[in-house]
């Protein structure tokens, strides 16, 4: 009697032990994109699961959502690049009793363009500002435009605005990312326009200043 008194008691002991294994036995949390690569402005879908069926998604969010943004769209999740850099991605399982975090990288590149055309040539003149038509494709591209000139005595160029600063000729060069487009540029006399001048003393003025250095 004793000893099926002890094997009961093993036996309930056992399974009170794989209870508290099943209990304890975190789920794996899969994602669909590890990690997660997006351009700016253009969103990612993703999906996100569990393996254990007693556990559930709570929450979703980015670390630093000044980089990316993220929506959870029918039961999946979408994340939108925000400006170039790296964050992650946090989602937060549970189970009612605890939670867990899993970190995903976001990586947030910029939409590279493909090409870049300037007019074959521009003419402005002395004192004036233009601004460049240039295209870009795609449309959406977000790379930053530098500009230079080969004579900045001649023209300058600021933010897509050409500005003429004395007559003669010389080459604008726009480079985005590795390409780059460049265009002649004519600069005229302008007969209406006069240099600044430098504010010289009036005729009292100088008598002034005369009749001071007279008094040192």
């Amino acid at each position: 009697m004793k000893k099926v008194l002890l094997l009961i008691i093993g036996l309930i002991a056992l399974g009170c032990s794989k209870n508290d294994k099943e209990e304890e036995r975190l789920p794996e949390i899969i994602v669909s994109n590890n990690p997660i690569s997006v351009k700016i402005g253009v969103p990612e879908d993703i999906t996100i699961r569990l393996n254990e069926p007693k556990w559930h998604i709570k929450r979703v969010e980015i670390e630093d959502d000044r980089i990316a943004r993220v929506a959870d769209k029918h039961s999946n999740y979408r994340v939108f690049g925000v400006i170039k850099g790296t964050t992650n991605l946090l989602i937060i399982a549970s189970n009612s009793q605890k939670d867990i975090t899993k970190k995903i990288p976001i990586i947030v590149s910029d939409v590279e363009a493909q090409s870049i055309s300037l007019p074959n040539e521009l003419s402005i003149t002395v004192g004036n500002v233009k601004l460049i038509q240039y295209s870009i494709t795609p449309t959406n591209a977000t790379e930053n435009i530098e500009w230079t000139t080969s004579d900045k005595n001649i023209a300058i160029v600021e933010r897509g605005e050409l500005t003429g600063l004395k007559s003669g000729i010389c080459t604008i060069t726009a480079t985005i990312g590795k390409l780059k487009s460049s265009c002649k540029v004519i600069v005229k006399e302008n007969e209406d326009y006069q240099e600044p001048q430098k504010n010289e003393p009036n005729k009292e003025q100088q008598d002034q200043k005369e009749k001071e250095k007279a008094n040192e």
